[in-house]
């Protein structure tokens, strides 16, 4: 976790008409996570930066860990699901000729599953990165939309378009026992650790995701999430959380 009492974050929105963010236990019937996990946000920006597979994968456990990276992200619009029945090829057992045909072995050859996506996805992102070389790079490719490889949100067919809305000082700061009553609102996700207000007229809900992986691919480790699924803010009653004076917010980064 990042000790410095002030940080620069940059700031961009992302959205797409769809997304899809796998959660991992899910086999028959594929079910998404509401917004991308931590792992998936650094593969974005490894993405718009021009890392390579192999590349991504070395530097994964150093440029992204969580001495060396620090996210947020907002809902801009609800989270609505949609599933969708796909056909699905046996790569394994299929044959390039039995797919071209119409009726006979590629009857054999294919599944039909249910996959739940998510429909007209917008998020603002806030992002911290420790290296200063990398963070400024990224914060000029943003700003003047620019990317080496296409971003998408979950799945190469929903392609991705991103907006730069600014860098910003936040301050990190820590609720004190004589505001505890009153709480501090804030319009991200939230650490499940939290003490909340839970409001009337507000749906919260609460995700567990992966937090960080190994350069194999393996998941590291897990972090439970609360958020509200409108995108409305969250009062939070105890804990730290990081104030973004000419923003005009607050934000819990993890």
């Amino acid at each position: 976790m990042n000790t410095q009492p002030k940080i620069n974050l940059l700031v961009m929105d992302i959205w797409s008409d769809y997304a899809f963010f796998r959660r991992g236990y899910t086999t028959t019937s594929p079910l998404t996570y509401p917004f991308p996990p931590r792992t998936t946000i650094s593969g974005l920006l490894g993405c718009i930066m021009g890392m390579d597979y192999n590349e991504y994968y070395l530097k994964i456990e150093n440029l992204f860990s969580t001495e060396k990276s620090l996210f947020s992200i907002r809902l801009m619009n609800p989270i609505k699901k949609i599933k969708i029945n796909q056909n699905l090829i046996d790569t394994k057992t299929a044959k390039y000729q039995d797919i071209l045909k119409l009726g006979g072995p590629l009857e054999y050859t294919r599944t039909q599953i249910p996959f739940e996506y998510l429909k007209e996805p917008k998020y603002r992102i806030f992002i911290w990165l420790k290296d200063e070389n990398l963070f400024n790079k990224l914060c000029k490719m943003i700003e003047h939309h620019e990317s080496i490889y296409t971003p998408y949100l979950g799945l190469a067919s929903f392609i991705a378009n991103f907006k730069y809305i600014g860098i910003y000082e936040a301050e990190r700061l820590k609720i004190e026992e004589s505001n505890v009553d009153k709480g501090v609102e804030i319009e991200s996700v939230v650490l499940a650790e939290h003490m909340i207000k839970y409001e009337n007229g507000k749906e919260y809900q609460r995700v567990r995701m992966p937090r960080t992986m190994k350069s194999d691919r393996s998941v590291r480790d897990t972090i439970d999430l609360i958020y509200e699924r409108n995108g409305k803010p969250i009062t939070i009653l105890s804990g730290e959380y990081y104030y973004l004076k000419e923003y005009k917010g607050n934000v819990v980064l993890f």
